[in-house]
């Protein structure tokens, strides 16, 4: 979420006295805090990405049980794999191209289901062979969420506004006016902020947006919800009052615990609950 945005969630918070440099810096808090709670890997972004050479044990099995053969990428969900090499030595290895895996995006894992481009011959190397080999995985992943024929907000400057942000610019975006498909010429997309400006300002209109973003909408929403009770607790330990427990009003009595400490329960109930299906997504299936 960008500061931008996160001024139009309407929270209630004054936001007055934050600068878009003070909301960045909350807003990667939360993100930071989003992520623990969801248990992605280091590095991982909702944002998605592109991975190279992610190093994994293959599984040759036993004299009892063959190998899997599957490799299971850490980040999620997966969109395409580029290659899977599978070293037996330092030098000597297999590779398996995009036509020789099999991809399994929902479960999150690849499979070599076709003879290799190159071969290891483990006949003709020394017998230092590796005790596993290792495996190598280079792909894509992340999330390619689909909305169609959305009712836009509208802004000051003739803005349309989507409920989401980051959109992919690879993708097609249509935009209706009157049930009417406007000319890709007529119009201004900001792919990051989610926004349409009409070369004609809006005026009594009905439009509708059709697009591609990468952030869930739950994960959206949960960072805001988390950088509304950061900005929360900086306001009270700005005010001296960091621990404080509770407040009696008649006889102004504070009440403050040694237990209560800055930041020390960041995501909230409701945030928990939308994020729950990603924090399942990573601790499954593995």
């Amino acid at each position: 979420m960008t500061p931008t945005r996160y001024r139009s969630m309407g929270t209630g918070v004054d936001l007055s006295g934050k600068t878009d440099a003070d909301l960045q810096q909350l807003l990667f808090a939360a993100s930071v805090a989003v992520n623990a709670q969801c248990h992605v890997p280091s590095g991982y972004t909702f944002l998605g990405g592109h991975v190279v050479s992610e190093e994994h044990l293959w599984n040759t099995g036993n004299a009892y049980k063959r190998g899997s053969g599957r490799v299971w990428p850490y980040m999620r969900p997966l969109i395409t794999v580029d290659s899977v090499r599978i070293n037996v030595t330092r030098t000597q290895y297999v590779e398996f191209d995009t036509t020789q895996i099999f991809v399994e995006k929902a479960l999150g894992y690849v499979e070599p289901v076709a003879a290799p481009t190159t071969t290891a011959l483990f006949t003709s190397v020394p017998p230092w062979l590796l005790t596993s080999p290792v495996a190598y995985v280079t792909y894509d992943y992340g999330f390619n969420e689909s909305v169609i024929d959305e009712v836009p907000a509208s802004l000051s400057g003739g803005i349309l506004q989507a409920s989401n942000q980051f959109w992919f610019t690879d993708e097609e975006v249509i935009l209706k006016m009157n049930g009417s498909v406007v000319a890709a010429g007529n119009y201004v997309v900001d792919y990051i902020e989610g926004w349409i400006t009409p070369t004609t300002p809006p005026a009594g209109e009905v439009y509708q947006i059709s697009y591609h973003h990468r952030v869930p909408a739950g994960v959206a929403l949960a960072t805001g919800w988390v950088t509304t009770d950061l900005i929360g607790q900086s306001n009270i330990a700005a005010a001296g009052m960091l621990g404080l427990s509770g407040i009696k009003v008649e006889e102004v009595e504070l009440r403050q615990s040694a237990k209560l400490n800055f930041g020390v329960q960041p995501v909230n109930a409701a945030a928990q609950l939308v994020l729950a299906p990603y924090a399942t997504m990573f601790a499954s299936m593995r």
